[in-house]
């Protein structure tokens, strides 16, 4: 940990945590504010074009990030994703038609940027070049980074639900959402600034790559199935928590609860091999 914090500065690990939390505070707090304000149909159906929006921006916002360099794209999309909330919990507090909160739900979504993803690939262009003589000790290198962001990922997916949960029922429904926007500016803003941030690599001419295989919808298929799960243990744990009064704290720490479970199984995972 120590070499791999020394070559990216001890500050990139934090600043990187923080500014993945608004993608884990967002869906909860969005089901628990809704729920509190207006219903559970209402909290599920902006809850899932939230995430929708995210499926669906998440690839381009990563190929921009790629092809303009991760400063320009990351701080617009983070500044956009803040914008997005802050009008999102407005539609939601003048209790405006349901169209309206599901649209600027997906806008939430389709801003938000991929830390983590773009996390790991800073990871890698920081410990490739490390040791060139030694690409074996490279190759480790990298490995230990990335196993150290994995790490930072479950984290930040472990406190942002019982965040979201503590912040709704110490401060006001929207509260949870107000402090991801906030977040989300701020480091956001951080993580796209940092002097570790890789310039845009430009599309070069060269033959097409084949995508659609066969192994892609199978993929497609356990993706779907997989959120199906947690959507429907999210809204579920959201609804059950509605029949009492300060109970969405629970809602906030179910999932938290089942994320550090999910890390434990990965760290056990990571030792085995």
């Amino acid at each position: 940990m120590t070499t791999v914090t020394r070559i990216a500065g001890p500050a990139l690990p934090g600043i990187s945590f923080a500014a993945r939390l608004p993608a884990a505070v967002c869906p909860i707090a969005t089901l628990l504010m809704l729920t509190e304000l207006n219903s559970i149909g209402t909290a599920g159906i902006a809850a899932g074009m939230l995430w929708t929006g995210q499926a669906v921006g998440g690839p381009f916002l990563g190929r921009h990030a790629d092809r303009r360099g991760h400063r320009p794209v990351i701080l617009v999309a983070s500044l956009a994703n803040a914008t997005a909330i802050a009008l999102f919990v407005v539609s939601a507090l003048a209790a405006m038609p349901l169209v309206v909160q599901a649209a600027l739900a997906a806008v939430v979504g389709l801003t938000v940027p991929q830390i983590g993803p773009l996390s790991r690939t800073r990871w890698i262009v920081l410990t490739e070049p490390e040791d060139a003589d030694n690409p074996s000790h490279a190759r480790e290198l990298t490995r230990r980074a990335l196993s150290f962001d994995t790490t930072v990922d479950e984290l930040s997916f472990m406190a942002g639900p019982a965040l979201a949960g503590v912040t709704v029922v110490l401060i006001h429904p929207a509260a949870g959402l107000v402090l991801a926007g906030l977040v989300m500016a701020v480091f956001g803003a951080l993580f796209a600034l940092h002097p570790t941030a890789p310039p845009g690599t430009p599309a070069r001419a060269s033959a097409p790559v084949r995508l659609l295989r066969p192994a892609l919808p199978a993929l497609f298929a356990m993706a779907l199935l997989q959120g199906m799960i947690w959507g429907s243990a999210n809204a579920g744990t959201s609804a059950l928590s509605g029949r009492k009064r300060g109970a969405p704290a629970t809602a906030g720490a179910v999932p938290a609860t089942a994320g550090r479970a999910k890390g434990r199984r990965a760290s056990r995972d990571r030792r085995r091999r």
